[in-house]
This record gives C-alpha cells, sequence and structure tokens, in this order.
C-alpha cells in the first residue's frame, strides 16, 4: 500500500501505466524517455539493450517495434544500411551473398547466378562467362571449354569443333584444319594428308591423288 494506505494500482504488461517508472524498469522492447513514467516502444529498424534503443546494424533489419535483437539478412539478400526497418534488397542476377551480408558479391568469371542467390554455380562445359554475369555463353564454333572456363579456347591445328563443344576433335585423314577451325577442309587433288593434319602434303613425283586422298597413287608407266 502507498501513503494513505491506499491499495497500489496494478502495471499494466509494459509497464507503461506504472506511476513513477523509472529508466531500466520497463519490460524488453520498451524504453523511457528522460526518466519519464511512460514506456516507449522501440521503433521498427531498432533493437532495446540496458534500457536503450540501438539501430539494426548493416546486414540486419527491424521490421518489427518493441524488439530485443534485429534479424540477419538471409543469403541472398544483403544491406548496407544502419537502422533498416524493411527486409533487406535481393541480391540481382550475378551475384550472391551470404547471410548477414552488408554487399552482394559479383559471380567470379566462369561461375554465373539468378536472382537471389546465395552463391554462384559453375558454367556448365562447353560455355564461359565473365565477372558478374547473370548466365553463361556457349563456345563458338572451333573454340572449346570445360566446366568453371572464364573463356573458351581455340581448337589446336589438325582439329575442329562446333559450337557448345566441351573438347575438339581430330581430322580425318585426307582433310586439314588451322587453328580455331569448325570443320577441317578436304585436301586438294595432288596433295595427301594423315589424320590430326594441319596442312595437306603434295605428292612425290610421279604419282597422283584425287581430293581428300589420305595416300598418294603413282602413276602408270
Amino acid at each position: 500500500r502507498t501513503a494513505g494506505n491506499r491499495a497500489c494500482d496494478s502495471c499494466s504488461f509494459d509497464g507503461s501505466e506504472c506511476g513513477g517508472t523509472s529508466a531500466g524498469s520497463c519490460n524488453a522492447g520498451f524504453y523511457t524517455r528522460d526518466n519519464h513514467a511512460t514506456c516507449i516502444a522501440c521503433s521498427k529498424g531498432t533493437y532495446e539493450q540496458g534500457g536503450v534503443c540501438i539501430p539494426c546494424e548493416p546486414g540486419k533489419f527491424g521490421s518489427i517495434t518493441s524488439a530485443t535483437s534485429c534479424v540477419v539478412c538471409p543469403a541472398g539478400k544483403a544491406s548496407d544500411m544502419t537502422g533498416l526497418s524493411a527486409s533487406c534488397l535481393e541480391c540481382p542476377a550475378g551475384s550472391y551473398s551470404s547471410a548477414g551480408s552488408t554487399i552482394c558479391s559479383p559471380c567470379a568469371a566462369g561461375r554465373f547466378s539468378g536472382h537471389f542467390a546465395p552463391a554462384c554455380e559453375d558454367c556448365m562445359a562447353g560455355s564461359y562467362s565473365m565477372m558478374g554475369q547473370p548466365t553463361c555463353y556457349p563456345c563458338a564454333a572451333g573454340t572449346f571449354a570445360s566446366a568453371g572456363a572464364s573463356r573458351c579456347t581455340a581448337c589446336e591445328a589438325g582439329s575442329f569443333a562446333s559450337w557448345f563443344a566441351t573438347t575438339c576433335t581430330q581430322c580425318q585423314s585426307g582433310t586439314y584444319s588451322d587453328i580455331g577451325q569448325p570443320t577441317c577442309m578436304l585436301c586438294p587433288p595432288n596433295t595427301y594428308s594423315l589424320a590430326g593434319a594441319s596442312r595437306c602434303v603434295s605428292c612425290p613425283t610421279s604419282s597422283y591423288s584425287r581430293q581428300g586422298a589420305s595416300v598418294c597413287n603413282m602413276c602408270a608407266a
């Protein structure tokens, strides 16, 4: 009972209606201003600690009032703001983030991602990408790439490749190719080649061949 033998009033749940409430005596998530008797809920984007409302740190957000902690940005989202009250921003395609990130990081060359990605993925064999790409691009004919490639490599002379190739194929005998070719060419008449040739060889004296020959034939006597 109080002075004068008057019965005490019941306090409200958050302590906002307790007469004479002092700083630090409010429920969690509330604070008092200038030692006044009224408890005030911490606003969105802040949390209460030791009777003080503190802004949410970068990489976190607070979407409710009277919070005692802030929510960590989920993987695939990020925020570099202090006191964020809305959800963290989604990472754009070509970037990623882990939980609690302040920024979205670009995918490394040879990797890609869609929107809201927690990690980047390797490009498939036969494709490539540069840094920060939302997709991988097929290798052009005459080139190839293994998985996770940042560029496509030209086929060596004596081999060829079609689009989206994971390896180059050796030219057959009777054909040849230069570096980075999409197909092998037939050897012209009176020349020949073995498999994997970068050029055709002229037939010896007194011999001949038809187009695309792998050997020369001796001329009749």
